[in-house]
């Protein structure tokens, strides 16, 4: 017969090794499990069912529609329901690896157990996952820690002991926090359940790395950002207290009503990290607000001349003088402020004062030129000087030298006269002896004249002079 029909007339059935007759009759059912030969009578309805076949890795529930029990069967086994009971679907069993595990409800009961690989298992008919499958174990190592919740208590602990590490039923893993490392420049802030902050630098050995505590948190802030400082979307978790650069720019008028667009740079840093934390939530938003405050007052007293002439001097008077404490109030110290760019706000001034730049830049050019061709100048004439002072110098060694010479010849000719007189006979008078020697010098100058290309001239009262000479035959 076929599936679910209904024998008027006495059958027979042939069952195979994996089917089972059911056989409904009024008030009754049986079933028949083959192989076999099964002989119904008239007016029953009778259903042929597959035998559910389940290996060694299967399971199925079969329940008691009389008494509500149900039972589990592991495989393998070829199993059959009886007149009374429904199967459920095949479950397979789970098998877990040694960083696997599964976290199972009991709907009758309520409990939750922790089953840890590595092992197989198998559900009873009233338990169920209670989360998503099977979990990975949780690695905890010196650079990752996990953050659970009791559901218990409701307390979080932070795990960072080194393993692979599995929740207890009552825990829930809310997250895998991360150590962090600060660099010798940075300081972090956490905030304890208390409210109190705790600091950590970077250049302090012990503090440099840490977990963030279960009942603790990094504090952010969120500073202003962009060219005009007009937004806060710049967030802030690690504060860097090294020096630092910001541009700002800004609207000023000067004292003869002239609008100018005013760009800047400020050089600042964080000082004191605790004591801007407890007075600021917005360190670059304070230290351009309070800069153009200051330096909008201070252009508005000078015209557009003297301001062009001395705009990086008015702007550092403007936030630098005696008895100033807004930034160091708020743990802020600006070091330096340098006036990138200046300009109008109205075309027609902006091209005025091109032109007046322009005409600043050419007088400037024209007076670097004359100050070069002055300096050429001035290195010629020190050049010339030198000269000068050595040649002075040469003349001084060259009549130094020419006196000693002539002292020296004049030495030389004396004795050689003292010798000549002293030779002579004694009694020749000195008058005598000295006559003779003009004589010979005499002779010894036109023996010289005789031998060069001069001539010599004698005046009439030197005509009666008699000149003798043992060469005179030339």
């Amino acid at each position: 017969g076929k599936k679910g029909s209904l024998v008027i007339f006495p059958s027979l059935f042939f069952l195979l090794n994996d089917e089972q007759l059911r056989v409904e009759k009024c008030s009754s059912i049986k079933c028949y499990r083959g192989p076999k030969t099964v002989f119904v009578g008239s007016f029953s309805r009778v259903t042929t069912v597959k035998g559910v076949l389940l290996d060694q890795n299967q399971y199925i529930f079969v329940a008691n529609q009389i008494t509500g029990e149900t039972k589990k069967i592991n495989g393998p086994e070829l199993v059959f329901a009886g007149e009374y009971e429904v199967l459920s679907n095949v479950q397979k069993q789970i098998t877990l690896t040694q960083d696997e595990y599964v976290k199972v409800l009991n709907k009758s009961t309520g409990q939750i157990k922790v089953v840890k690989g590595p092992t197989s298992i198998c559900f009873e008919f009233n338990e169920t996952f209670l989360q998503e499958y099977v979990q990975k174990g949780k690695s905890v190592d010196k650079n990752n820690a996990v953050l659970v919740r009791n559901n218990l208590t409701g307390e979080q602990e932070l795990i960072t002991k080194p393993q692979v590490f599995f929740p207890e039923p009552h825990h829930v893993i809310i997250e895998i926090r991360e150590r962090w490392r600060l660099e010798n420049h940075q300081v972090a802030i956490l905030k304890g359940k208390d409210g109190q902050y705790t600091f950590k630098r970077g250049n302090v050995e012990e503090e440099r790395a840490f977990f963030v505590g279960p009942d603790e948190e990094i504090i952010s802030v969120w500073w202003s950002s962009g060219i005009d400082k007009s937004s806060k979307n710049l967030k802030i978790s690690l504060f860097d207290i090294r020096p630092r650069f910001m541009w700002f720019d800004f609207q000023v008028r000067t004292l003869d009503n002239v609008e100018l667009l005013l760009g800047l740079t400020f050089f600042w840093r964080i000082s004191n990290v605790e004591k801007m934390i407890s007075v600021t939530d917005d360190a670059s938003g304070d230290v351009c607000a309070h800069a153009r405050s200051m330096i909008m007052h201070a252009v508005s007293q000078v015209n557009l001349e003297t301001f062009l002439s001395n705009s990086n001097s008015i702007c550092s008077k403007a936030l630098f003088f005696e008895g100033e404490l807004f930034y160091s109030d708020r743990g802020l110290a600006v070091t330096q402020v340098e006036v990138r760019y200046v300009s109008c706000a109205d075309a027609k001034v902006q091209q005025v004062l091109q032109e007046i730049i322009q005409e600043t830049t050419d007088k400037l050019n024209q007076i670097v030129k004359h100050e070069a061709a002055s300096e050429i100048k001035l290195r010629q004439i020190a050049t010339e000087i030198e000269v000068e002072t050595q040649r002075g110098r040469l003349l001084e060694v060259q009549q130094h030298h020419s006196k000693v010479e002539a002292e020296i010849q004049g030495k030389s000719e004396a004795q050689k006269i003292q010798s000549f007189l002293e030779n002579l006979k004694a009694d020749l008078t000195l008058e005598n002896k000295l006559e003779l020697l003009r004589v010979l010098k005499r002779n010894d100058a036109l023996s010289s004249l005789s031998e060069g290309s001069a001539q010599i001239y004698f005046t009439p009262d030197k005509c009666n002079l008699t000149i003798e000479s043992s060469s005179s035959s030339k």
